[in-house]
């Protein structure tokens, strides 16, 4: 059974305002204290590992931005990885696959991007995409400075769809194993809610948004109910970023990377199927796990989905 999560005390206003503190501060931007344990508990993030967080300062055009990057390390680690949240989530939902990567002796590094988690920025709105890749290119500077190692790369969703997007930038990257979880190319039902969207765009900037049952899941569904860094609009800026850059990504030409790639078939996140035509025909190598049952937040699916997950990955991947 799955552990708890959100049952415990978190003030998340004290920890960001002690995050707050230690970014004015000139000295080690190391993160620590009692606010800080707490967000580790809350979360199910206190596991048998070694831990720790920093803070990053982040030059996006004229103003600088606050990145919580924080590594998990096993007691000897043999390999090391980096992990990508997706859109309106961040690192503390992903407890399960951290925990996936520790097991087989796989530190991990993982931050909350631009306007989500503990990071600074309008909440889960952006202008361009440009900017997350932009956060991700100064997260794996600082990376490269402590683990010079070439990395295997996760993504969930919006995060894959980073990572993809970091990758056509800069080919030269070399990674280890590259998996992604539901990435995203376009959303569920796009040709009908585009129309919407278009409509929309003219009176307003946000509208509400509905956290939806995304994963088979009661504990995950409870926990994102819960949850205080969870944004509660949805701004349309976004999606008119994500827009800018699906028509720009499904032109790109064709690649040699392999992803891993899961995806679940009652997505409805996701247009699993159209962006499955446009990851076929951009990498050839993709290999695929369908997976019928799953829905489309698959690091916090039930545990039998996880389990068939991590059979697949522990067969097709190279974790060492």
């Amino acid at each position: 059974m799955d552990q708890a999560r959100a049952r415990s005390a978190f003030d998340y206003e004290c920890l960001l305002a002690e995050l707050a503190e230690i970014a004015e501060s000139e000295q080690a931007r190391t993160i620590s204290g009692a606010d800080f344990t707490q967000y580790l508990a809350f979360y199910g993030l206190v596991k048998q590992t070694n831990h720790s967080g920093e803070l990053l300062a982040v030059e996006l055009g004229d103003r600088t931005e606050r990145i919580v990057l924080q590594r998990f390390s096993p007691a000897k680690p043999k390999a090391w990885a980096l992990f990508h949240h997706g859109y309106f989530d961040h690192v503390g939902l992903f407890g399960h696959v951290i925990d996936f990567l520790l097991e087989r002796d796989v530190g991990v590094f993982a931050f909350d991007q631009l306007g989500h988690g503990l990071s600074t920025g309008e909440r889960a709105a952006i202008q361009s995409f440009d900017h997350y890749v932009d956060v991700l290119d100064a997260v794996l500077k600082r990376i490269d400075r402590v683990c010079p190692e070439r990395l295997h790369w996760l993504g969930q969703s919006m995060g894959g769809a980073i990572l993809l997007e970091y990758l056509q930038r800069n080919p030269e990257r070399q990674t280890r194993e590259l998996v992604l979880f539901a990435p995203l190319v376009r959303p569920y039902a796009w040709a009908v809610n585009r129309i919407y969207f278009w409509l929309a765009k003219q009176v307003v900037t946000e509208r509400p948004r509905t956290i939806t049952s995304n994963a088979s899941n009661a504990e995950f569904l409870y926990l994102q109910h819960h949850d205080p860094l969870q944004a509660e609009v949805l701004p349309v800026a976004w999606v008119q970023a994500m827009v800018n850059w699906s028509d720009v990504f499904v032109r790109y030409p064709a690649s040699n990377r392999a992803p891993k790639i899961i995806q679940g078939h009652q997505d409805r996140t996701i247009d699993r199927r159209w962006g499955a035509k446009v990851i076929d025909a951009r990498y050839a190598n993709a290999q695929w796990l369908q997976i019928p049952e799953a829905s489309h937040h698959l690091a916090n699916e039930s545990a039998a989905i996880r389990a068939k997950m991590y059979d697949w990955l522990d067969s097709e991947c190279c974790w060492r």
